[in-house]
Protein backbone atom coordinates (compact mmCIF):
# COMPACT_ATOMS: atom_id res chain seq x y z
CA UNK A 1 0.00 0.00 0.00
CA UNK A 2 1.34 3.27 -1.12
CA UNK A 3 2.03 5.89 1.19
CA UNK A 4 -0.96 8.93 0.06
CA UNK A 5 -3.21 5.23 0.30
CA UNK A 6 -1.79 5.01 4.37
CA UNK A 7 -2.14 9.18 4.76
CA UNK A 8 -5.54 9.04 3.59
CA UNK A 9 -6.92 6.01 5.48
CA UNK A 10 -4.92 7.79 8.57
CA UNK A 11 -6.98 11.04 8.17
CA UNK A 12 -9.82 9.14 8.01
CA UNK A 13 -9.19 7.02 11.12
CA UNK A 14 -8.30 10.39 12.87
CA UNK A 15 -11.90 11.83 11.89
CA UNK A 16 -13.55 8.72 12.64
CA UNK A 17 -12.08 8.48 16.30
CA UNK A 18 -12.67 12.13 16.88
CA UNK A 19 -16.40 12.16 15.64
CA UNK A 20 -16.66 8.90 18.10
CA UNK A 21 -15.16 10.58 21.21
CA UNK A 22 -17.95 13.45 20.59
CA UNK A 23 -21.02 11.04 20.72
CA UNK A 24 -19.46 9.03 23.47
CA UNK A 25 -19.01 12.44 25.51
CA UNK A 26 -22.44 13.64 24.88
CA UNK A 27 -23.76 10.59 25.68
CA UNK A 28 -21.73 10.34 29.07
CA UNK A 29 -22.59 14.25 29.64
CA UNK A 30 -26.05 13.40 29.46
CA UNK A 31 -26.27 10.41 31.33
CA UNK A 32 -24.75 12.29 34.34
CA UNK A 33 -27.48 15.19 34.45
CA UNK A 34 -30.32 12.04 34.35
CA UNK A 35 -28.53 10.91 37.53
CA UNK A 36 -28.53 14.39 39.04
CA UNK A 37 -31.59 14.76 38.21
CA UNK A 38 -32.50 11.92 40.24
CA UNK A 39 -31.88 13.36 43.29
CA UNK A 40 -35.16 14.91 45.16
CA UNK A 41 -35.76 18.80 45.09
CA UNK A 42 -37.10 18.29 48.94
CA UNK A 43 -33.85 17.96 50.41
CA UNK A 44 -32.65 21.19 48.87
CA UNK A 45 -35.25 23.61 50.24
CA UNK A 46 -33.70 24.83 53.28
CA UNK A 47 -30.49 25.13 51.71
CA UNK A 48 -32.39 27.32 49.31
CA UNK A 49 -33.87 29.30 51.47
CA UNK A 50 -29.99 30.59 53.45
CA UNK A 51 -28.91 30.74 49.91
CA UNK A 52 -31.73 33.23 48.66
CA UNK A 53 -31.18 35.18 52.79
CA UNK A 54 -27.15 35.67 51.14
CA UNK A 55 -28.64 36.79 47.72
CA UNK A 56 -30.87 39.10 49.35
CA UNK A 57 -28.29 40.87 51.44
CA UNK A 58 -25.94 40.88 48.44
CA UNK A 59 -28.09 42.31 45.34
CA UNK A 60 -28.04 41.37 41.80
CA UNK A 61 -24.86 42.87 40.69
CA UNK A 62 -22.49 43.05 44.52
CA UNK A 63 -19.18 44.45 43.94
CA UNK A 64 -16.28 43.57 46.11
CA UNK A 65 -14.06 46.36 45.57
CA UNK A 66 -16.45 49.12 43.99
CA UNK A 67 -15.27 48.47 40.21
CA UNK A 68 -17.08 46.94 37.54
CA UNK A 69 -14.01 43.72 37.23
CA UNK A 70 -14.74 43.03 40.84
CA UNK A 71 -18.54 42.65 40.25
CA UNK A 72 -20.58 39.28 40.92
CA UNK A 73 -23.11 37.94 38.92
CA UNK A 74 -25.56 36.64 41.41
CA UNK A 75 -28.29 37.62 38.36
CA UNK A 76 -26.63 34.47 36.76
CA UNK A 77 -26.08 32.27 40.24
CA UNK A 78 -29.76 32.58 40.84
CA UNK A 79 -30.19 31.01 37.69
CA UNK A 80 -28.01 28.43 38.30
CA UNK A 81 -29.86 27.83 41.50
CA UNK A 82 -33.36 28.03 40.68
CA UNK A 83 -32.63 25.39 37.71
CA UNK A 84 -30.86 23.17 40.33
CA UNK A 85 -33.93 22.91 42.56
CA UNK A 86 -36.32 23.18 40.68
CA UNK A 87 -38.88 19.89 41.35
CA UNK A 88 -39.87 19.02 37.47
CA UNK A 89 -42.78 17.61 37.00
CA UNK A 90 -41.09 15.55 34.04
CA UNK A 91 -38.92 12.17 34.35
CA UNK A 92 -35.16 12.56 34.70
CA UNK A 93 -34.32 11.85 30.92
CA UNK A 94 -36.46 14.69 29.91
CA UNK A 95 -35.69 16.83 32.61
CA UNK A 96 -32.10 16.90 31.99
CA UNK A 97 -32.99 18.15 27.92
CA UNK A 98 -35.43 20.86 28.94
CA UNK A 99 -33.49 22.11 32.26
CA UNK A 100 -36.93 24.09 33.33
CA UNK A 101 -37.05 26.67 36.02
CA UNK A 102 -39.70 29.22 37.58
CA UNK A 103 -40.12 32.28 35.71
CA UNK A 104 -41.84 35.60 35.54
CA UNK A 105 -41.71 38.06 33.07
CA UNK A 106 -41.77 41.00 35.56
CA UNK A 107 -38.81 39.74 37.74
CA UNK A 108 -35.28 38.92 37.30
CA UNK A 109 -33.65 35.48 38.46
CA UNK A 110 -32.62 36.99 41.89
CA UNK A 111 -36.16 38.27 42.52
CA UNK A 112 -37.72 35.19 41.58
CA UNK A 113 -35.12 33.17 44.46
CA UNK A 114 -35.71 35.51 46.93
CA UNK A 115 -39.86 36.06 46.28
CA UNK A 116 -39.94 31.74 45.86
CA UNK A 117 -38.06 30.89 48.96
CA UNK A 118 -38.57 33.73 51.40
CA UNK A 119 -41.62 35.29 50.33
CA UNK A 120 -44.89 33.96 48.68
CA UNK A 121 -43.97 32.75 45.92
CA UNK A 122 -47.07 32.57 44.00
CA UNK A 123 -47.97 33.51 39.90
CA UNK A 124 -44.92 31.57 38.59
CA UNK A 125 -44.28 29.82 35.15
CA UNK A 126 -42.38 27.24 34.06
CA UNK A 127 -39.64 28.32 30.96
CA UNK A 128 -36.81 25.75 29.82
CA UNK A 129 -33.01 26.48 29.10
CA UNK A 130 -32.28 23.89 26.73
CA UNK A 131 -29.74 25.54 24.23
CA UNK A 132 -27.11 24.79 27.27
CA UNK A 133 -25.69 22.00 28.69
CA UNK A 134 -26.11 22.84 31.99
CA UNK A 135 -23.34 20.05 32.64
CA UNK A 136 -22.54 22.40 36.41
CA UNK A 137 -25.80 20.79 38.00
CA UNK A 138 -23.81 17.78 37.93
CA UNK A 139 -22.00 19.12 40.40
CA UNK A 140 -24.31 21.54 42.29
CA UNK A 141 -27.47 19.55 42.45
CA UNK A 142 -25.82 17.46 45.25
CA UNK A 143 -23.89 20.32 46.13
CA UNK A 144 -27.01 22.39 47.11
CA UNK A 145 -28.51 19.23 48.98
CA UNK A 146 -25.59 18.97 51.07
CA UNK A 147 -24.72 22.86 51.64
CA UNK A 148 -25.99 26.42 51.31
CA UNK A 149 -25.01 28.81 48.56
CA UNK A 150 -22.67 30.66 50.83
CA UNK A 151 -20.55 27.13 51.85
CA UNK A 152 -20.75 26.42 48.19
CA UNK A 153 -18.58 29.28 47.63
CA UNK A 154 -16.16 28.43 50.33
CA UNK A 155 -15.58 24.94 48.34
CA UNK A 156 -15.24 26.71 45.19
CA UNK A 157 -12.68 29.10 46.22
CA UNK A 158 -10.37 26.25 48.15
CA UNK A 159 -10.91 24.28 45.00
CA UNK A 160 -9.37 27.40 42.95
CA UNK A 161 -6.69 28.31 45.11
CA UNK A 162 -5.66 24.82 45.49
CA UNK A 163 -5.22 24.76 41.95
CA UNK A 164 -3.08 27.58 42.02
CA UNK A 165 -1.04 26.56 44.68
CA UNK A 166 -0.15 23.59 42.23
CA UNK A 167 0.00 25.61 39.27
CA UNK A 168 2.87 27.52 41.06
CA UNK A 169 4.26 24.65 42.87
CA UNK A 170 4.48 22.84 39.42
CA UNK A 171 6.25 25.64 37.66
CA UNK A 172 8.68 26.05 40.04
CA UNK A 173 9.88 22.55 39.21
CA UNK A 174 10.31 23.22 35.09
CA UNK A 175 11.26 27.19 35.01
CA UNK A 176 10.87 29.64 37.92
CA UNK A 177 10.01 32.01 35.00
CA UNK A 178 6.73 30.75 34.66
CA UNK A 179 5.61 31.19 38.08
CA UNK A 180 5.04 35.28 37.24
CA UNK A 181 2.84 35.12 34.14
CA UNK A 182 0.85 32.77 36.34
CA UNK A 183 0.59 34.83 39.23
CA UNK A 184 -0.44 38.08 37.07
CA UNK A 185 -2.97 36.05 35.40
CA UNK A 186 -4.63 35.34 37.93
CA UNK A 187 -4.85 38.94 39.32
CA UNK A 188 -6.26 39.81 36.06
CA UNK A 189 -9.11 37.48 36.07
CA UNK A 190 -9.87 39.46 39.75
CA UNK A 191 -9.67 35.90 41.83
CA UNK A 192 -12.42 37.11 44.44
CA UNK A 193 -14.87 37.50 41.91
CA UNK A 194 -14.19 34.17 40.54
CA UNK A 195 -14.42 32.52 43.33
CA UNK A 196 -17.77 33.96 45.11
CA UNK A 197 -19.43 33.69 41.43
CA UNK A 198 -20.37 29.77 40.46
CA UNK A 199 -20.65 31.84 36.98
CA UNK A 200 -17.16 32.22 36.61
CA UNK A 201 -16.04 29.63 38.74
CA UNK A 202 -16.20 27.39 35.66
CA UNK A 203 -14.47 27.87 33.21
CA UNK A 204 -11.58 29.34 35.92
CA UNK A 205 -11.20 25.61 36.89
CA UNK A 206 -11.51 24.13 33.48
CA UNK A 207 -8.05 26.69 32.35
CA UNK A 208 -6.25 25.44 35.55
CA UNK A 209 -6.97 21.93 35.45
CA UNK A 210 -6.15 22.35 31.25
CA UNK A 211 -2.63 24.31 32.55
CA UNK A 212 -1.73 22.15 35.25
CA UNK A 213 -2.05 18.87 33.09
CA UNK A 214 -0.19 20.23 29.84
CA UNK A 215 2.64 21.07 32.73
CA UNK A 216 2.96 17.29 33.94
CA UNK A 217 2.43 15.90 30.64
CA UNK A 218 4.68 18.20 29.04
CA UNK A 219 7.64 15.19 29.07
CA UNK A 220 5.45 12.24 28.06
CA UNK A 221 3.62 13.68 24.88
CA UNK A 222 6.48 14.66 23.36
CA UNK A 223 6.60 11.84 20.84
CA UNK A 224 2.84 11.86 19.61
CA UNK A 225 1.32 15.61 19.16
CA UNK A 226 -2.00 14.43 18.33
CA UNK A 227 -2.76 13.23 21.65
CA UNK A 228 -2.64 17.04 22.34
CA UNK A 229 -5.09 17.56 19.48
CA UNK A 230 -7.40 15.32 21.07
CA UNK A 231 -6.41 17.15 24.44
CA UNK A 232 -7.26 20.05 23.64
CA UNK A 233 -10.97 18.77 21.99
CA UNK A 234 -12.05 17.54 25.08
CA UNK A 235 -10.93 21.04 26.78
CA UNK A 236 -13.66 22.85 24.42
CA UNK A 237 -16.22 19.75 24.94
CA UNK A 238 -15.71 20.52 29.02
CA UNK A 239 -16.19 24.24 28.49
CA UNK A 240 -19.30 23.58 26.64
CA UNK A 241 -20.89 21.04 28.62
CA UNK A 242 -20.14 23.28 32.24
CA UNK A 243 -20.24 27.04 30.63
CA UNK A 244 -22.85 29.70 29.94
CA UNK A 245 -21.18 32.04 27.53
CA UNK A 246 -18.93 33.72 30.24
CA UNK A 247 -15.78 34.14 29.06
CA UNK A 248 -15.04 30.20 27.43
CA UNK A 249 -12.02 31.39 25.19
CA UNK A 250 -9.45 31.09 28.12
CA UNK A 251 -9.83 27.60 28.05
CA UNK A 252 -8.46 27.99 24.83
CA UNK A 253 -6.33 30.61 24.76
CA UNK A 254 -3.94 30.72 28.08
CA UNK A 255 -3.55 26.52 27.90
CA UNK A 256 -2.24 26.86 24.31
CA UNK A 257 -0.37 29.74 25.10
CA UNK A 258 1.19 27.85 27.97
CA UNK A 259 1.84 25.06 25.09
CA UNK A 260 3.77 26.97 23.00
CA UNK A 261 6.29 28.29 25.36
CA UNK A 262 6.64 24.46 26.17
CA UNK A 263 6.98 23.30 22.53
CA UNK A 264 8.36 25.80 20.42
CA UNK A 265 10.99 25.36 18.53
CA UNK A 266 12.16 28.15 16.90
CA UNK A 267 10.40 27.12 13.31
CA UNK A 268 7.65 29.87 12.97
CA UNK A 269 6.00 28.03 10.59
CA UNK A 270 5.49 24.62 12.38
CA UNK A 271 4.43 27.10 15.53
CA UNK A 272 1.56 28.56 13.52
CA UNK A 273 0.48 25.48 12.38
CA UNK A 274 0.62 24.37 15.65
CA UNK A 275 -1.88 26.58 16.81
CA UNK A 276 -4.01 26.18 14.50
CA UNK A 277 -4.64 22.81 14.60
CA UNK A 278 -4.96 22.70 18.44
CA UNK A 279 -7.59 25.59 17.93
CA UNK A 280 -9.24 23.88 15.35
CA UNK A 281 -9.93 20.73 17.65
CA UNK A 282 -10.96 22.61 20.68
CA UNK A 283 -13.46 24.70 18.20
CA UNK A 284 -14.51 21.33 17.17
CA UNK A 285 -14.99 19.94 20.92
CA UNK A 286 -16.80 22.99 21.53
CA UNK A 287 -19.27 23.99 18.85
CA UNK A 288 -19.33 19.90 17.63
CA UNK A 289 -20.64 19.33 22.06
CA UNK A 290 -23.02 22.06 21.95
CA UNK A 291 -25.02 20.84 18.52
CA UNK A 292 -24.88 17.48 19.53
CA UNK A 293 -27.21 18.71 22.63
CA UNK A 294 -29.49 20.55 20.32
CA UNK A 295 -30.08 17.72 18.27
CA UNK A 296 -30.18 15.02 21.22
CA UNK A 297 -32.73 17.85 22.51
CA UNK A 298 -34.65 18.09 19.65
CA UNK A 299 -34.87 13.85 19.27
CA UNK A 300 -36.08 13.54 22.93
CA UNK A 301 -38.33 16.56 23.02
CA UNK A 302 -39.77 16.52 19.67
CA UNK A 303 -39.20 20.80 19.88
CA UNK A 304 -36.93 22.88 17.14
CA UNK A 305 -34.06 23.54 20.04
CA UNK A 306 -31.85 23.51 16.63
CA UNK A 307 -33.87 26.63 15.88
CA UNK A 308 -33.74 28.28 18.98
CA UNK A 309 -29.98 28.04 19.83
CA UNK A 310 -29.51 29.43 15.81
CA UNK A 311 -31.60 32.29 16.35
CA UNK A 312 -29.81 33.08 20.02
CA UNK A 313 -26.77 32.54 17.92
CA UNK A 314 -27.66 35.14 15.87
CA UNK A 315 -28.36 37.55 17.65
CA UNK A 316 -24.92 37.11 20.26
CA UNK A 317 -22.64 37.71 17.14
CA UNK A 318 -24.66 40.77 15.50
CA UNK A 319 -23.97 44.16 15.74
CA UNK A 320 -26.52 45.63 17.62
CA UNK A 321 -27.97 45.92 21.83
CA UNK A 322 -30.82 46.60 22.72
CA UNK A 323 -31.79 48.75 19.46
CA UNK A 324 -28.64 50.36 20.19
CA UNK A 325 -25.96 49.91 17.28
CA UNK A 326 -22.15 49.00 18.36
CA UNK A 327 -19.35 48.34 16.53
CA UNK A 328 -15.89 46.75 17.51
CA UNK A 329 -14.44 49.88 18.40
CA UNK A 330 -17.21 50.32 20.92
CA UNK A 331 -16.85 46.81 22.15
CA UNK A 332 -13.34 46.71 22.56
CA UNK A 333 -13.64 50.31 24.56
CA UNK A 334 -15.51 48.89 26.71
CA UNK A 335 -13.30 45.65 27.33
CA UNK A 336 -10.25 47.50 27.85
CA UNK A 337 -12.03 49.85 30.54
CA UNK A 338 -13.37 46.94 32.28
CA UNK A 339 -10.37 45.13 32.57
CA UNK A 340 -8.38 48.52 34.11
CA UNK A 341 -6.31 47.53 37.06
CA UNK A 342 -3.79 49.70 38.60
CA UNK A 343 -1.69 46.89 40.03
CA UNK A 344 -1.66 44.76 36.85
CA UNK A 345 -0.91 48.23 34.44
CA UNK A 346 2.04 48.85 36.99
CA UNK A 347 2.97 45.42 37.01
CA UNK A 348 2.72 45.26 32.96
CA UNK A 349 5.16 48.40 33.10
CA UNK A 350 7.57 47.30 35.35
CA UNK A 351 8.05 44.03 33.18
CA UNK A 352 8.70 46.22 30.03
CA UNK A 353 11.00 48.47 31.50
CA UNK A 354 12.98 45.30 32.14
CA UNK A 355 12.23 43.60 29.05
CA UNK A 356 13.58 46.94 27.15
CA UNK A 357 16.71 47.52 29.40
CA UNK A 358 17.52 43.74 28.69
CA UNK A 359 16.84 44.05 24.83
CA UNK A 360 19.36 47.53 25.38
CA UNK A 361 22.23 44.96 26.65
CA UNK A 362 21.54 42.13 23.87
CA UNK A 363 20.34 43.90 21.11
CA UNK A 364 19.02 41.11 19.38
CA UNK A 365 16.28 38.79 19.43
CA UNK A 366 15.37 36.77 16.65
CA UNK A 367 11.33 38.03 15.24
CA UNK A 368 10.15 34.28 14.72
CA UNK A 369 10.27 34.11 18.68
CA UNK A 370 7.71 36.80 18.84
CA UNK A 371 5.27 35.76 16.87
CA UNK A 372 3.20 32.85 18.11
CA UNK A 373 2.72 34.89 21.26
CA UNK A 374 1.61 37.60 19.33
CA UNK A 375 -1.05 35.62 17.30
CA UNK A 376 -2.07 34.26 20.94
CA UNK A 377 -2.78 37.90 22.19
CA UNK A 378 -4.77 38.51 19.64
CA UNK A 379 -7.71 35.48 19.89
CA UNK A 380 -9.98 38.19 22.52
CA UNK A 381 -9.63 40.48 19.65
CA UNK A 382 -11.00 37.88 17.39
CA UNK A 383 -13.06 36.82 19.66
CA UNK A 384 -14.88 40.49 20.33
CA UNK A 385 -14.94 40.70 16.32
CA UNK A 386 -17.28 36.82 16.33
CA UNK A 387 -19.10 38.02 19.20
CA UNK A 388 -19.89 41.67 19.58
CA UNK A 389 -23.09 41.44 20.83
CA UNK A 390 -22.45 39.53 24.01
CA UNK A 391 -19.47 40.89 24.48
CA UNK A 392 -20.90 44.44 24.93
CA UNK A 393 -23.63 43.95 26.80
CA UNK A 394 -21.36 41.36 29.03
CA UNK A 395 -18.22 43.37 28.68
CA UNK A 396 -17.99 43.53 33.04
CA UNK A 397 -17.03 40.10 32.88
CA UNK A 398 -16.33 39.05 28.96
CA UNK A 399 -12.85 41.60 29.38
CA UNK A 400 -11.63 38.14 30.70
CA UNK A 401 -10.95 37.23 27.40
CA UNK A 402 -7.71 39.48 27.73
CA UNK A 403 -6.27 37.61 30.25
CA UNK A 404 -5.09 35.57 26.80
CA UNK A 405 -3.24 38.39 26.16
CA UNK A 406 -1.92 39.62 29.23
CA UNK A 407 -0.43 35.89 29.60
CA UNK A 408 0.71 35.51 26.38
CA UNK A 409 2.96 38.81 26.47
CA UNK A 410 3.82 38.37 30.30
CA UNK A 411 5.23 34.76 28.97
CA UNK A 412 7.11 35.70 25.87
CA UNK A 413 8.55 38.96 27.98
CA UNK A 414 9.75 36.19 30.43
CA UNK A 415 10.83 33.63 27.97
CA UNK A 416 12.85 36.71 25.93
CA UNK A 417 14.36 37.71 29.01
CA UNK A 418 16.19 34.37 29.39
CA UNK A 419 19.77 35.34 28.12
CA UNK A 420 20.16 32.19 26.07
CA UNK A 421 17.13 32.64 24.25
CA UNK A 422 18.50 35.53 21.85
CA UNK A 423 18.76 34.20 18.52
CA UNK A 424 18.12 30.63 19.66
CA UNK A 425 15.34 27.85 20.53
CA UNK A 426 13.45 29.69 22.96
CA UNK A 427 11.07 27.05 24.82
CA UNK A 428 10.73 26.95 28.51
CA UNK A 429 11.14 22.56 27.65
CA UNK A 430 14.72 22.97 26.46
CA UNK A 431 15.17 23.13 29.78
CA UNK A 432 13.33 20.05 31.16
Amino acid sequence: MNNKRMNELNIKGKIALVAILLILSCLVGYMLLVMAYGIPTDYMKGNMSESAGIIKTEGRYFRTMNRENSQLDNYTDSLMLLTASHPTTENAWKGAINVSRYYRSDKKPDEVLVDNYLGKGKGYSEVQYSRYWHGYLVFLKPLIALFDYGTIRYLLMFLQIGLFALLVSKSSTINKRLIFPIIFLWIFLNPVSTMMSLQFGSVTIITFCAMLFILCKSRKWQENLFLWNIFFMFVGIITSYMDLLTFPLITLGVPLTLWVCMYQRDKVKGDIMNIVEKSFFWAVGYGGMWALKWLLGSIITGQNIIRNAFDTIEVRTSSSAAKEKINFVNVLYREFKASYQIGVVIALIILIVIFVITLYKTRHIKVNNIIPYAIMACYPIAWYVLIQNHSYIHYWFAYRELAISVFAVSLCIMMLMRKENYGQDCSFNTML
